[in-house]
């Protein structure tokens, strides 16, 4: 059964973070994702006010994430790795997300050094029991230099490192942005899907607002044998109390059974052939 967490960091900002925990968990959710900057978050408390709610803090990320990327050195980001494991592990995450990183000039191609660093750090992730969750970004509409743009260059990079303390995190907003054919790209790397983040595109607003079908989506990779978290990361555009809620219950409409009447049920999206032109 999916579960479904939501970004606190983007959801009632008027509130501290440990009191957004509350919020979120009385809405329903099943857990919490912590990105951007977490100067002056006191994982401890953090925990506490997860526990004390009854839910989870599912992921977490590197303090300055854009720029300590498996793109630099491994001397460069290893202490950060480190200070993230500790956070991590002190607040209760069993993932923390980092990034591919931007090429340097045309002629830059850092995917090997994606890979080494990424065995260099694996060994970290499996003694802290951490997965490391690696994230695609857009070059559409943002981060115009940036290298790993696609799922299928990402799940590339992870079949190389060959770990299950390695896997994607899959965000629909970026993906839907560069490469689009969700559900052809993650069916048949389900093994390497560690979490989901379910964005509307192309605003980063609620996930109904969107060109993509959530519902369907997550109702196709359930069925293929998802059962991790959906992160609901978003900012809102109406009064937050309501959004999350909504998100929340728009999410959870993949369990309903659809309106209309799937007349192929002979699809399977795993069977991910390109077509032969010509």
């Amino acid at each position: 059964m999916l579960k479904f967490s939501i970004a606190i960091n983007a959801v009632f900002e008027e509130y501290d973070i440990y009191d957004r925990v509350k919020l979120v968990a009385d809405a329903g959710y099943d857990g919490i994702d912590l990105y951007r900057d977490r100067t002056g978050v006191d994982p401890i408390r953090l925990k506490e006010a997860a526990d004390s709610c009854g839910i989870q803090v599912v992921s977490t990320a590197l303090n300055d994430t854009f720029e300590q990327t498996f793109a630099r050195p491994y001397k460069q980001i290893k202490p950060y790795w480190d200070e993230a494991f500790e956070f991590a592990k002190a607040c209760g995450a069993k993932a923390l997300v980092g990034f591919g990183g931007v090429k340097m000039s045309p002629r830059d191609e850092p995917k090997n050094l994606i890979i080494e660093n990424l065995k260099r750090i694996e060994p970290d992730a499996r003694a802290n029991g951490i997965v490391i969750l690696l994230e695609a970004l857009n070059n559409v509409y943002e981060h115009q230099h940036v290298y790993l743009n696609s799922s299928v260059l990402t799940f590339e990079i992870l079949k190389c490192v060959d770990s299950p303390y390695c896997k994607m995190a899959y965000d629909t907003f970026h993906m839907q942005a560069t490469e689009g054919n969700i559900l052809y790209n993650l069916l048949p790397n389900l093994d390497y899907l560690g979490h989901l983040h379910c964005v509307g595109m192309p605003f980063h607003h609620e996930p109904f607002y969107s060109e993509v079908n959530h519902p369907y989506v997550l109702r196709e990779l359930e069925k293929a044998g998802y059962d991790g978290f959906v992160c609901a990361e978003y900012h809102p555009t109406y009064d937050h109390f309501r959004s999350v809620r909504d998100v929340l219950e728009y999410l959870h409409t993949c369990h309903e059974e659809p309106k209309y009447p799937n007349v192929r049920k002979d699809l399977d999206f795993s069977q991910n052939k390109p077509v032969q032109n010509g």
